[in-house]
């Protein structure tokens, strides 16, 4: 009898730990952060050297902007693996947590054994993902050659059409920096395509609005325009209220070096209103200042 009854609280507390753990994925999935952090953090108590508790905590503190937080559980994480699969998921947060944190060394450090783990593993998107985050590394150390090197190895292994065009529009950017104007925009272009056959609205919009800039950088203002009112129209349709915004303003700088200053008004205006009411404070700024040019 004994015996039964400690088998039975056993059994108990197990349930107990699976249930917190799952209400702490379930309040993470559904952006109720807080909650999230306070029930994965009971997670962690009820069972210190789960692996999947200690994830969930460190994935709440880093979407909630808490990396100081989120370090000590990406540090028990590498220590806590026992797969590769989790030495790969641990590698990537301790680098994106790094990132967050300004340590460069370290940061790069993870990215190159997140990179490593995933090669061994072999998973193609896994492997693009390692890529393209050694590609942005570089790009925000001003390396454009490393990152370049990175980012179009990426392309070898991708197969998701929405990754593969946040790839192109970051190597459009590269070559921006770089001053090659002409691959700049071919793969701004392929950004676009390739997000419009993902059927992903969001980077479609927002790659075709980057795209437009560049045309208006040349002052080719009859190929910027409609493709500015093409994703003016897919952010109003799909509710895509920063994306809009931007696109306006977008729309306001191009009326405003044609020599339009009442349309660019009337499109900064626009602009600054939604991006207000999503309280969009940087985006405020900046059309609050484009406005104030005119």
């Amino acid at each position: 009898m004994k015996k039964t009854l400690t088998l039975a609280l056993t059994l108990g507390s197990l349930a107990l730990q699976a249930s917190t753990l799952d209400e702490c994925t379930a309040a993470y999935k559904a952006g109720a952060l807080d909650k999230a952090q306070i029930l994965c953090t009971q997670a962690t108590k009820e069972n210190p050297k789960d692996f999947d508790a200690n994830f969930w905590l460190c994935r709440a503190y880093i979407s909630s902007g808490e990396f100081k937080k989120a370090l000590p559980y990406a540090q028990k994480l590498e220590q806590l693996a026992s797969s590769l699969d989790n030495y790969h998921l641990a590698y990537n947060l301790l680098g994106v947590v790094y990132g967050y944190l300004g340590d460069t060394n370290q940061e790069l450090k993870y990215k190159q054994k997140n990179l490593e783990v995933a090669k061994k593993l072999d998973y193609k998107d896994n492997i693009g993902n390692a890529l393209n985050n050694l590609g942005i590394y570089y790009l925000k150390l001003n390396n454009l050659d490393e990152a370049k090197k990175y980012l179009l190895e990426v392309l070898e292994y991708e197969t998701d059409k929405s990754s593969i065009a946040s790839t192109y529009n970051t190597l459009s950017i590269v070559h921006n920096y770089q001053g090659d104007s002409q691959k700049a925009m071919e793969y701004s272009q392929k950004a676009v395509d390739f997000a419009k056959e993902a059927g992903d609205f969001a980077k479609y919009a927002r790659n075709s609005t980057t795209l437009a800039a560049m045309y208006i950088d040349q002052a080719n203002y009859e190929k910027a325009k409609p493709i500015l009112l093409d994703a003016l129209k897919i952010a109003q349709d799909n509710g895509l209220k920063s994306q809009e915004s931007s696109t306006l303003k977008w729309l306001g700088v191009l009326s405003q070096q044609q020599g339009d200053k009442k349309s660019a008004k009337q499109y900064f205006t626009q602009a600054l209103e939604i991006a207000k009411a999503s309280g969009d404070a940087s985006q405020v700024e900046d059309i609050q200042y484009s406005l104030n040019s005119l």
